[in-house]
């Protein structure tokens, strides 16, 4: 039968089961649009953005494991679509983008919105096409989407003249079942001695020496990447975990290769991975690598990562062997296959000593938890407290990204969506709607920053009027927070642009424009409500907007005034004084060096003695210090310090009023300009004289100080965030 390039188009599109298109329509591509409307089995999802109908579709075909498509028109249409490619092409997820250009003969004469998307694209694409004749339309439709879904899966664009569009031609079905068997597909295939159309079947002799090399080992650890999850290989890798007992470790893209719950997983791996996870990789003595691209996320320093190891490499693709870790061993095959194989052949072996070991060591980041301040982890927590385990959870890029990769545990493929090759802000929003539209039974979450909020936001039109609820998590700390952090720890502090302070709306606000609920919440016992509530609207269809206050670096908060106040509220003995310690980390100032009193107690928490440590510098390291500004000297994140916060009671006081003139007629005369009376030797004189004895209540607020004067605008920065979010009055006390 004759039909249009257009109905040709979605008649090609019915072939490959496509249920629903992302996309935005303009003028070249008004015929394919015209023919969509006669399509009533497809849905079409009109975003506000066409990046954000590229990410929209990519988060659609990771969440459902089918093939993603999206439609845009010529020029800016398809430019706007690149950074969506690049996305998934660096991640490995197929999509195919579908674009209409000028008519042929406009081509090359700079005619209104033309470009030549498929020069741009073709770096980081499978395979473009453009397609001048609309007899080859359905063998290029075809073949493209199979391209997209065959071996290491990728983005594919299609671009189509407007003429071939209107253009008419014979057209004769093929059954999907049938494109790789018959027709121009079929024949590409039996043509090509190896094709990115055709699987890479494993090398058997390959299989059986990481058999031997298994026998060998005393110390396995595995790492799960994205392969895996590609591969839907979930239940195949879990088999082998178990079999050889090793500890396993997760990449930013393994996430749902295996649960994150399980006990054998160590949690992520390489910069921002956890304690245990890196031990591991430094202490194993065969490493086995899954679908991992060995980014310079898991090795920064390919040349001493898994120093003991011999690490061995299993891949879809073989440019991946040995381009960024050099490898003892590799196998090249699809994971599902070759983790079969070895299945196979694979003994049940034992490896608890080595397993004791790893997993002694933390799984996740530790962080100081407050009743009066919110912290990335307390977020995460109550989502997965709250929300269904089964959630679908998109990201954004940056710290909230690793927080939650940290924090939460997935458990299937698709579950975790994430930009972790290209590192795209703004992919979270369109990820999840798309991943809505493919899940609409599950309960989708966007974990986002207010950096990357800003810039797709937009799209809370997109699923208020689809209907596509999505509950969106803003980590809002007012600035770019991985990049802050670099500044912090590379740049010496030199914060260029990277303060949003007053540059975001009213993200609530922002939501009710588009006819959705939200609330901003700042303290941890607003946040449970808050998420029962968006759970509520979710399941009416609606999305929720849920807005968290947290800083930038960590809050001043009330805890250690609450501490004193609750000592001294039950204070059982006179001469039972109470010393607020503080966790050195809190107190470091990002200028310059610092001294602090350390803490020594015993098993009781009583302190038994107190010792002035001077030049204590932060650094990439952890804190540093040093007595000739020479030699340096690590000192423990944690060491509880005295920062002269204390409980004391009327005895106490007595005690002071009692001193004081006898430290002035000893010492005013000997160091005027020293003449301090220190609280701590005050102190100090009343333990030794048995009259008094010190607990030590430790906090996990910050403590903030004008210790240089680099450090005068941090303070009033961080007093006006408190203000803002609620937690510090202002004005301090009433006008007159």
């Amino acid at each position: 039968m004759k039909l249009t390039g257009a109905r040709i188009l979605m008649e090609c599109l019915r072939e490959q089961k496509v249920d629903t298109i992302f996309g935005y329509p303009g003028g070249t591509i008004l015929n394919v649009y015209d023919a969509l409307y006669d399509c009533k089995e497809i849905t079409h999802i009109l975003t506000s953005h066409e990046q954000g109908a590229a990410h929209a579709a990519d988060g659609y075909a990771r969440s459902t494991g089918k093939v993603g498509v999206c439609f845009a028109t010529s020029g800016p249409g398809a430019t706007n679509l690149t950074t969506g490619i690049a996305t998934a092409y660096m991640d490995s997820s197929s999509v195919v983008f579908i674009s209409c250009n000028v008519p042929q003969n406009l081509i090359g004469r700079d005619a209104f919105q033309e470009v030549d998307i498929t020069g741009i694209t073709m770096p980081i694409t499978k395979s473009t096409y453009l397609v001048r004749d609309v007899t080859k339309l359905a063998d290029t439709v075809r073949e493209a989407f199979a391209l997209a879904r065959s071996g290491r899966p990728g983005p594919v664009v299609i671009d189509i003249t407007r003429d071939v569009t209107s253009a008419e031609c014979d057209y004769e079905p093929l059954p999907l079942e049938q494109h790789a068997t018959s027709g121009h597909l079929a024949s590409l295939i039996r043509r090509a001695y190896t094709s990115s159309l055709k699987m890479p079947e494993a090398d058997l002799d390959d299989v059986e020496k990481l058999v031997e090399m298994i026998a060998e080992s005393k110390k396995p650890m595995l790492i799960c990447g994205g392969g895996v999850v590609r591969s839907r290989a979930h239940e195949e890798f879990r088999q082998f975990v178990r079999r050889i007992d090793a500890p396993v470790a997760i990449t930013v893209m393994g996430g749902g290769g295996v649960s994150g719950r399980d006990v054998m997983t160590t949690g992520m791996i390489g910069m921002h991975g956890s304690v245990a996870s890196n031990m591991a990789c430094d202490n194993c003595d065969l490493l086995i690598a899954v679908g991992c691209r060995f980014s310079d996320r898991v090795a920064l320093k390919p040349e001493t990562f898994a120093h003991q190891a011999k690490i061995v490499h299993i891949d879809i693709d073989r440019a991946e062997i040995n381009k960024n870790v050099q490898t003892d061993h590799h196998i090249i095959g699809d994971a599902k296959q070759v983790l079969n194989l070895l299945l196979e052949r694979l003994p049940q072996y034992e490896h608890k000593e080595w397993k004791d070991f790893v997993l002694s060591f933390p799984r996740e980041t530790e962080y100081g938890e407050s009743e009066s301040v919110l912290t990335p982890k307390q977020v995460l927590s109550a989502i997965a407290r709250k929300c269904p385990q089964d959630s679908v959870v998109a990201t954004d890029v940056g710290q909230h990204q690793m927080w939650a990769i940290q924090h939460l545990h997935f458990d299937y493929p698709g579950q975790l969506l994430t930009s972790g090759g290209f590192g795209t802000m703004g992919f979270g929003l369109g990820a999840a709607i798309g991943a809505k539209q493919g899940n609409p039974d599950k309960t989708v979450i966007h974990i986002t920053g207010d950096g990357c909020f800003r810039m797709n936001g937009n799209e809370l039109a997109t699923e208020a009027y689809y209907g596509l609820p999505v509950i969106t998590v803003i980590f809002n700390n007012r600035n770019l927070g991985m990049v802050r952090q670099w500044q912090s720890l590379i740049y010496d502090h030199r914060y260029s642009q990277t303060s949003l302070e007053n540059r975001s709306p009213d993200f609530v606000k922002f939501a009710d424009a588009f006819g959705l609920k939200g609330r901003r919440v700042t303290q941890p016992s607003e946040l449970e409500e808050a998420i029962t509530e968006a759970l509520a609207e979710s399941a009416q269809g609606r999305g929720y907007v849920i807005d968290c206050a947290i800083n930038a670096d960590d809050f001043y908060g009330a805890e250690a005034f609450r501490l004193a106040y609750d000592h001294l509220t039950h204070l059982k003995d006179e001469g039972d004084v109470a010393m607020v310690g503080y966790l050195l980390k809190n107190t470091l100032s990002e200028n310059g060096y610092v001294s602090r009193g350390v803490c020594e107690m015993d098993e009781t928490g009583r302190l038994t003695s107190l010792t002035e440590r001077t030049h204590i510098i932060t650094s990439a390291d952890g804190p540093l210090m040093t007595e000739d500004l020479h030699t340096y000297t690590r000192l423990e994140p944690d060491t509880v310090v005295s920062m002269n916060m204390w409980a004391f009671p009327h005895s106490m006081m007595a005690a002071l009023e009692k001193g004081f003139p006898v430290f002035l007629r000893e010492q005013l005369s000997k160091n005027p300009e020293k003449a301090e009376y220190y609280l701590p030797m005050a102190v100090d004189a009343e333990m030794q004289a048995g009259r008094a004895g010190v607990s030590v209540k430790t906090t996990h607020d910050k403590w903030y100080g004008v210790t240089n004067p680099e450090d005068k605008q941090d303070v009033v920065d961080a007093v006006a965030r408190m203000a803002e979010a609620g937690l510090y009055p202002a004005p301090l006390w009433p006008e007159a």
